[in-house]
Parts: structure tokens; sequence; C-alpha cells
């Protein structure tokens, strides 16, 4: 079983709560939010087949939530410039 996360909300997503600025950090697939405390402590477990994921906090309020990661290409990521 995998859990399916919220879409990724941007590079420059604010909190649900406050609107302050995000602080996010990135978790490999098998590891999953256990619970998110009050004060912004968070319980991080294992589970074989979890999906790998983002956890967003809020650096004013600490409000946290997961997100999905990204879909990023490496091809489209790092195009080549044309100096002018």
């Amino acid at each position: 079983m995998t859990d399916s996360y919220p879409p990724f909300s941007g590079a420059d997503a604010r909190c649900r709560k406050c609107h302050g600025s995000v602080g996010t950090r990135y978790y490999p697939a098998g590891t999953v939010l256990l619970a998110s405390h009050p004060g912004g402590g968070q319980s991080i477990g294992v589970r074989p087949g979890a999906e790998e994921w983002l956890l967003r906090s809020c650096n004013d309020c600490d409000f946290a939530w997961p997100e999905a990661c990204a879909d990023a290409h490496v091809d489209t990521m790092f195009e080549p410039r044309e100096d002018t």
C-alpha cells in the first residue's frame, strides 16, 4: 500500500494557517509522518512501500504538513543558456 500526499505547493509556498514563510525537508521512500505535535515536533516512522515525500513547515507558527515531491525532470531543469 502506498500513501498519497497532496501535490507540491511550489517553491514560493506560504503557510496555510498564518501565511508565513515555509521550510521544506525531504523524506525518502519508506518513511511516513506518524504525527505532528503542537509546538513543531513531528513523529516520523517507517512503512515499506510508502512514497518519498516532503514535510513543509511554517517558520513562524510551526504548522506542518506533508506534500508529494515536485515533478522535476533533469533534462528540463538545467537547460543550456545562450550567452548574448
